[in-house]
């Protein structure tokens, strides 16, 4: 799942990922305890994607914006995979990038309000009644992502 391309000045190569790539490296994995981001080799798997704050961004909001993809995998496979994306003490912390201001602000709020979309389009369509947020992996998941979507207003300053 590794891609590279090779720049012409330069004899050392530069990884990048498209959005379906992505999606693949976040989600296709397999259910187990441990998850597959406490793997020995998940730095370098990750790192290998090349993935820059800002892409980051990006990516996640595509993805918020457009959760269609996410109907091939298990919702187990997405809990596991939102926990990645948004867990506080994820290895991939893929959403403090949210907080880094080398990422321009009408990116990461975009992102942030994107969330309600994938609550209103994705989780309400796969999740509907009331939230197990004690037992149910997919609805602990999606109330890490919710508290995301409290701090999407003028009273979160952290962006």
């Amino acid at each position: 799942m590794r891609i590279y391309r090779q720049l012409a000045c330069h004899t050392w190569l530069t990884p990048i990922v498209t959005f379906d790539q992505w999606v693949e490296a976040v989600f296709e994995h397999p259910l187990r305890k441990p998850e597959w981001y406490w793997d020995s080799d998940f730095d370098e798997y990750w790192d290998a994607l090349g993935l820059s704050d800002a892409l980051s961004v990006e990516y996640l909001t595509r993805l918020f914006l457009d959760p269609d993809q996410l109907k091939r995998y298990s919702l187990e496979q997405v809990a596991q995979a939102i926990w990645f994306l948004v867990g506080e003490s994820s290895p991939g912390q893929s959403a403090y990038a949210l907080l880094k201001s080398d990422v321009l602000l009408e990116q990461r709020t975009g992102c942030v309000h994107s969330i309600r979309n994938f609550f209103r389009v994705f989780i309400a369509a796969a999740a509907p009644g009331t939230a197990d947020v004690q037992k149910n992996p997919f609805h602990i998941a999606c109330e890490d992502v919710r508290v995301l979507v409290d701090c999407s207003d003028s009273r979160c300053s952290a962006l």
